[in-house]
């Protein structure tokens, strides 16, 4: 019997190498994580599209992580002028990019603090000859490597978990002159990501200023050191071009959709949020920041309500409302620049 499971789990071994362009030691690794971790034995591919919603979603998303480098690799390409020749992955994950990029003849080196994850980033790098060395421990491990510094340094999904001063500020000093740091930034405007914070589950933290976030973390008994609240992509802006750096803000990818049904939806959840907000949160605060929190809350659904009427009525481009409310994610890039003379991107 074991014999024959171990036959079925090699043809999906080998459906997924052909499949999704990955090695068969990191496919082996992740099939006996998903195995321990959901207690499901998965022999077919078959199997992981009939997985409930969002499982299957986990899982290609997972899987596909060296066609996810590929597609950042091509980007690159096409943006900016010469390709990286050392490269930084701040939150590598499962090493997808920086298989990408050093099949592209990039040295590269990445950052991943959760163990789980950083052992299956191992494996699949190790299928394509790449050192355990290149994972860095932390931020500070990069002072080690600065003595050529990086060419281009990544940040994506862990952006939210450094600080915007002290990691930022590690993160300019590992550019060379002319290097590129490249950001995606959760919108802190976006109804789906103010509806539900995504590692916290607290309504509209997205929403609040520093001080009240931390405030709100605390009361909330949240694992707030590990957490820095949202800063959009237009502060971001600003504290780069503060400290010398060109930056590009592409226009969003990721979006909502838009119709009428989804905004209705969006402005049902949003009442919802407030409403167990004011009658579970609120009473149980501290008074003055359970006002601040309030402020916070009613200018947003306020402004919301407002911006969609003037949609409606053509005094809002569509585009307009799309990047406020819909852009899930804005990517930033900003560049070291030597001098003035310098050919913009």
């Amino acid at each position: 019997m074991a014999c024959q499971i171990n036959k079925y789990r090699d043809h999906l071994v080998d459906q997924l190498v052909n499949k999704f362009d990955i090695g068969r030691g990191f496919v082996q690794a992740y099939l006996r994580y998903w195995s321990e971790s959901h207690g499901q034995q998965l022999t077919d591919i078959s199997e992981i599209e009939a997985l409930p919603c969002p499982h299957s979603k986990w899982f290609y998303n997972a899987i596909s992580t060296n066609q996810q480098g590929t597609t950042l690799v091509n980007w690159v390409k096409q943006t900016l002028p010469t390709f990286p020749r050392r490269y930084l992955d701040v939150g590598c994950g499962l090493g997808g990019r920086l298989v990408a990029f050093s099949r592209e003849g990039a040295e590269v080196y990445g950052i991943e603090k959760d163990h789980d994850i950083r052992r299956l980033g191992v494996e699949n790098c190790a299928d394509y000859g790449l050192s355990q060395s290149m994972f860095l421990d932390d931020l500070d491990a990069i002072e080690e490597k600065k003595e050529e510094r990086f060419d281009l340094v990544v940040c994506l999904d862990p952006i939210r978990q450094l600080s915007p001063d002290r990691d930022l500020m590690l993160l300019l000093n590992a550019l060379r002159h002319n290097g590129h740091l490249f950001l995606q930034i959760p919108n802190c405007t976006s109804l789906s990501v103010v509806c539900k914070d995504t590692h916290f589950s607290l309504f509209a933290l997205s929403l609040l200023a520093l001080s009240d976030a931390t405030a709100y973390c605390t009361w909330a008994k949240s694992p707030k050191p590990i957490h820095f609240p949202y800063l959009s992509v237009l502060e971001y802006k600003e504290k780069l071009e503060e400290s010398g750096y060109r930056v590009w803000i592409p226009e969003p990818e990721e979006k909502d959709e838009l119709s009428a049904e989804r905004l209705a939806i969006f402005t049902n959840e949003l009442l919802r949020g407030y409403s167990r907000f004011m009658r579970d949160d609120a009473p149980r605060m501290d008074r003055k920041l359970a006002a601040k929190v309030d402020a916070h809350f009613r200018r947003y659904l306020t402004n919301f309500i407002e911006d969609a009427i003037w949609l409606n009525t053509g005094e809002r481009s569509t585009q307009w409302f799309c990047e406020k409310y819909l852009a899930t994610q804005r990517k930033l890039l900003a560049t070291k620049v030597e001098s003035d003379s310098m050919r913009a991107l």
